[in-house]
Protein backbone atom coordinates (compact mmCIF):
# COMPACT_ATOMS: atom_id res chain seq x y z
CA UNK A 1 0.00 0.00 0.00
CA UNK A 2 1.44 3.41 -0.94
CA UNK A 3 1.09 6.60 1.13
CA UNK A 4 -1.75 7.97 -0.98
CA UNK A 5 -3.86 4.85 -0.42
CA UNK A 6 -2.95 4.77 3.27
CA UNK A 7 -4.37 8.26 3.88
CA UNK A 8 -7.09 8.41 1.20
CA UNK A 9 -10.00 8.19 3.67
CA UNK A 10 -8.38 9.96 6.60
CA UNK A 11 -7.53 13.52 5.65
CA UNK A 12 -8.93 16.79 4.45
CA UNK A 13 -12.54 15.79 4.59
CA UNK A 14 -14.54 17.76 7.08
CA UNK A 15 -15.93 15.40 9.68
CA UNK A 16 -19.26 17.13 9.12
CA UNK A 17 -19.26 15.64 5.60
CA UNK A 18 -18.67 12.07 6.72
CA UNK A 19 -21.51 9.74 7.60
CA UNK A 20 -19.43 7.95 10.25
CA UNK A 21 -18.99 11.25 12.11
CA UNK A 22 -22.67 11.22 13.00
CA UNK A 23 -22.02 8.07 15.00
CA UNK A 24 -19.00 9.67 16.74
CA UNK A 25 -18.77 10.67 20.37
CA UNK A 26 -19.70 14.34 19.90
CA UNK A 27 -22.99 13.62 18.21
CA UNK A 28 -24.06 10.69 20.37
CA UNK A 29 -25.83 13.10 22.70
CA UNK A 30 -27.75 14.62 19.83
CA UNK A 31 -26.43 18.06 20.80
CA UNK A 32 -25.04 20.13 17.93
CA UNK A 33 -21.40 21.20 17.89
CA UNK A 34 -21.19 24.89 17.02
CA UNK A 35 -18.25 25.88 14.83
CA UNK A 36 -18.39 29.61 14.12
CA UNK A 37 -16.53 31.20 11.21
CA UNK A 38 -17.57 34.83 11.77
CA UNK A 39 -14.02 35.97 12.52
CA UNK A 40 -12.77 34.65 9.19
CA UNK A 41 -15.79 34.49 6.93
CA UNK A 42 -17.25 37.76 8.16
CA UNK A 43 -14.35 39.65 6.64
CA UNK A 44 -15.15 38.25 3.22
CA UNK A 45 -18.04 40.65 3.02
CA UNK A 46 -17.20 43.67 0.90
CA UNK A 47 -15.68 46.54 2.95
CA UNK A 48 -15.68 44.56 6.24
CA UNK A 49 -12.37 44.51 8.08
CA UNK A 50 -12.25 43.77 11.81
CA UNK A 51 -10.05 45.95 13.98
CA UNK A 52 -8.01 43.96 16.50
CA UNK A 53 -10.28 44.99 19.36
CA UNK A 54 -13.36 43.98 17.34
CA UNK A 55 -11.96 40.50 16.68
CA UNK A 56 -11.19 40.03 20.39
CA UNK A 57 -14.60 41.35 21.45
CA UNK A 58 -16.43 39.08 18.99
CA UNK A 59 -14.37 36.09 20.18
CA UNK A 60 -15.23 36.91 23.80
CA UNK A 61 -18.94 37.22 22.97
CA UNK A 62 -18.87 33.88 21.13
CA UNK A 63 -17.24 32.33 24.19
CA UNK A 64 -19.87 33.91 26.45
CA UNK A 65 -22.66 32.19 24.51
CA UNK A 66 -20.79 28.85 24.71
CA UNK A 67 -19.67 28.47 21.09
CA UNK A 68 -17.33 25.46 21.16
CA UNK A 69 -15.14 26.17 18.11
CA UNK A 70 -14.14 29.30 16.24
CA UNK A 71 -12.24 29.90 13.05
CA UNK A 72 -10.26 32.90 14.31
CA UNK A 73 -8.93 34.10 10.99
CA UNK A 74 -6.43 33.60 8.19
CA UNK A 75 -3.00 34.18 9.79
CA UNK A 76 -1.06 34.03 6.52
CA UNK A 77 -3.02 36.95 5.06
CA UNK A 78 -1.14 39.61 7.06
CA UNK A 79 1.02 40.14 10.14
CA UNK A 80 -1.81 42.04 11.84
CA UNK A 81 -4.26 39.19 11.30
CA UNK A 82 -1.66 36.71 12.51
CA UNK A 83 -1.24 38.75 15.70
CA UNK A 84 -5.00 38.98 16.17
CA UNK A 85 -5.47 35.23 15.76
CA UNK A 86 -2.73 34.71 18.36
CA UNK A 87 -4.60 37.06 20.71
CA UNK A 88 -7.81 35.04 20.30
CA UNK A 89 -5.86 31.87 21.19
CA UNK A 90 -4.42 33.59 24.27
CA UNK A 91 -7.90 34.52 25.54
CA UNK A 92 -8.02 31.08 27.10
CA UNK A 93 -11.77 31.14 26.71
CA UNK A 94 -12.23 27.37 26.59
CA UNK A 95 -13.18 27.47 22.91
CA UNK A 96 -11.29 25.39 20.39
CA UNK A 97 -9.56 27.90 18.11
CA UNK A 98 -8.81 27.06 14.48
CA UNK A 99 -6.86 29.06 11.93
CA UNK A 100 -7.68 29.03 8.24
CA UNK A 101 -5.09 28.12 5.60
CA UNK A 102 -4.88 27.43 1.93
CA UNK A 103 -3.19 24.15 1.04
CA UNK A 104 0.18 25.87 1.21
CA UNK A 105 2.94 25.02 3.69
CA UNK A 106 3.51 28.69 4.62
CA UNK A 107 -0.18 29.16 5.45
CA UNK A 108 -0.21 26.08 7.67
CA UNK A 109 3.01 27.20 9.35
CA UNK A 110 1.38 30.56 10.15
CA UNK A 111 -1.51 28.78 11.88
CA UNK A 112 0.93 26.65 13.87
CA UNK A 113 2.89 29.77 14.89
CA UNK A 114 -0.32 31.22 16.34
CA UNK A 115 -0.60 28.14 18.60
CA UNK A 116 -4.09 27.36 17.31
CA UNK A 117 -5.77 24.13 18.35
CA UNK A 118 -6.27 23.12 14.73
CA UNK A 119 -6.31 24.22 11.13
CA UNK A 120 -9.06 24.43 8.52
CA UNK A 121 -7.44 23.85 5.15
CA UNK A 122 -9.00 24.96 1.90
CA UNK A 123 -7.99 22.51 -0.76
CA UNK A 124 -10.43 22.64 -3.68
CA UNK A 125 -10.90 19.10 -5.04
CA UNK A 126 -13.09 19.74 -8.06
CA UNK A 127 -11.88 18.59 -11.46
CA UNK A 128 -12.12 22.19 -12.66
CA UNK A 129 -9.76 23.42 -9.90
CA UNK A 130 -7.38 20.53 -10.40
CA UNK A 131 -7.18 21.04 -14.16
CA UNK A 132 -7.31 24.82 -14.57
CA UNK A 133 -6.22 26.39 -11.28
CA UNK A 134 -3.81 23.93 -9.68
CA UNK A 135 -2.81 22.22 -12.95
CA UNK A 136 -2.27 18.84 -11.27
CA UNK A 137 -3.69 15.34 -11.56
CA UNK A 138 -5.88 13.71 -8.91
CA UNK A 139 -2.93 11.50 -7.84
CA UNK A 140 -0.66 14.56 -7.51
CA UNK A 141 -3.43 16.20 -5.50
CA UNK A 142 -3.61 13.25 -3.10
CA UNK A 143 0.19 13.14 -2.78
CA UNK A 144 0.24 16.84 -1.85
CA UNK A 145 -2.55 16.27 0.67
CA UNK A 146 -0.46 13.55 2.34
CA UNK A 147 2.55 15.88 2.47
CA UNK A 148 0.45 18.63 4.05
CA UNK A 149 -0.99 16.15 6.54
CA UNK A 150 2.53 15.50 7.86
CA UNK A 151 2.85 19.24 8.59
CA UNK A 152 -0.53 19.37 10.33
CA UNK A 153 0.32 16.37 12.51
CA UNK A 154 2.78 18.52 14.49
CA UNK A 155 -0.27 20.27 15.97
CA UNK A 156 -1.32 17.08 17.79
Amino acid sequence: MNNVDKWRNKIFVSPYCRHDYLEGSICKTGDPLVHDSTLRGGEQTSSVVFAAEDRIKIAQLLSDIKVECVEAGFPASSESEKNEVSQVVKLGSGMTVYGFARAVKGDIDAVIECDCDGVVISYPPSDFHLTYKLRITREEYLKKAVELWSIVKVMD
